[in-house]
């Protein structure tokens, strides 16, 4: 029987049945793995779940409140942003969200804290933690000044002082010799900050200039060549030609910062931006081959479902017929990489480090995002890809 979507999905929600992960965070823990069953049950009801949602997140704020790492991707910020979704979907209680969201002070706290040395990044830093903030309902203005004061005091310590260095995970460390412009750790993941307290209309006179310049400074840097991308992995400083090619994905290259400038297009009334955001997508619906995209499997982060889940972004945003027929191309290919017998549903992450295959439950590189995505374009349900910087 040929395998479709919903077959998909509902292998991989049958499969998240035995699945458990060690960890609680939202990104590769078990928070993403019960976002998807709390969506996969809302949306098809008649298929049976065993277990009882609310003992589920039960156990998992037990476990939160015993976290010791707060970042986005693997902490208690990330988890406090799932509370919150099933708040606004009605799921918790006003009563028992206060109480899980009492630490937002001291997560606050901590984002500054990180962004005094220097760690902004989005998925293990300060960005992340003030994001899921502005989504928790965290109100404090002069917190979110103080968080814009610091990013453009280090707008100017590049090499070229003209930008936001690039942050090294490895190193904990700023390289003033490059510029991350990438969503999961850089530029883009900034800009899509500043867009969102512009959004809510809070700190609008200190976000807006430093979003306009991000703005300008993404699309002047851009490479001179756009054969193989219209955006480096990284900008050097050193001429340097290693970083001038990025693969087609969320995490880095031309995918996430499009996407985010063509938001910031639209926000910020540019239609030069919006008009260039959509050559960036229109250019890179061509790139399909495994050397031009360099896509391995099927997860979000760097696979074809992260692909395929921004171009159906991108249809229902302007309902482009191109942006139709790709997303339609990549979820084929997030189907076909479903191919490992011993894999969860079929499906298994690409290590980058050891070049193997490995199984992956999570929301950001396993078959849990995948699944998510799937939902995405079976339903037009997209409330749940804020945690992802995707959403409107």
């Amino acid at each position: 029987m040929e395998r479709t979507a919903f077959s998909a999905a509902k292998e991989i929600f049958t499969a998240l049945m035995n699945e458990k992960s060690d960890h609680p965070s939202l990104h590769s823990g078990n928070t993403g793995i019960l976002l998807l069953k709390y969506l996969f049950t809302r949306h098809f009801p008649e298929e049976q779940y065993p277990v009882n949602l609310q003992d589920e997140v039960q156990l998992l704020a037990e476990k939160s409140l015993s976290m010791s790492y707060f970042t986005f991707c693997n902490g208690k910020s990330g988890v406090n942003w799932f509370f919150s979704f099933l708040f606004k979907e009605s799921v918790l209680e006003e009563e028992d969200n206060t109480y899980l969201m009492n630490d937002n002070c001291d997560l606050a706290s901590l984002t500054l804290q990180m962004l005094s040395t220097d760690n902004y990044d989005y998925l293990h830093g300060a960005i992340g933690i003030a994001y899921q903030l502005l989504y928790t309902g965290f109100k404090y203005e002069a917190f979110y000044k103080k968080v814009i004061d610091k990013l453009l005091d280090l707008s100017y310590k590049s090499a070229n002082g003209e930008m936001v260095p690039y942050y090294d995970l490895m190193t904990s460390s700023l390289d003033s010799q490059k510029v991350n412009p990438s969503l999961s750790h850089g530029l883009s993941s900034i800009l899509k900050f500043l867009l969102e307290c512009c959004k809510k209309n809070i700190a609008v006179e200190s976000a807006k200039p430093l979003a306009e310049r991000i703005v300008n400074y993404l699309v002047a840097h851009a490479n001179e060549d756009k054969d193989q991308s219209y955006f480096p992995s990284l900008i050097s400083f050193d001429n340097t030609t290693e970083y001038s090619y990025s693969r087609l994905a969320w995490c880095y290259g031309d995918l996430g910062i499009a996407y985010i400038l063509y938001q910031a297009g639209v926000l910020l009334k540019r239609t030069d931006i919006v008009d260039f955001a959509l050559e960036v997508f229109l250019f890179n619906t061509k790139r399909r081959t495994l050397k031009q995209t360099m896509v391995y499997d099927a997860g979000i982060c760097h696979g074809a479902a992260g692909v395929a889940h921004i171009y159906n972004r991108m249809w229902m945003n302007t309902r482009n017929p191109i942006f139709k027929e790709t997303t339609e191309y990549w979820i084929k290919e997030t189907l076909a990489f479903a191919c490992f017998e011993d894999g969860i549903a079929g499906f298994k992450k690409f290590n980058a480090i050891t070049k193997t295959y490995e199984r992956d439950s999570s929301l950001l590189e396993g078959i849990a995002g995948t699944g998510l995505v799937l939902l995405s374009y079976l339903t037009n349900d997209f409330s749940w890809d804020y945690c992802i910087m995707l959403n409107d």
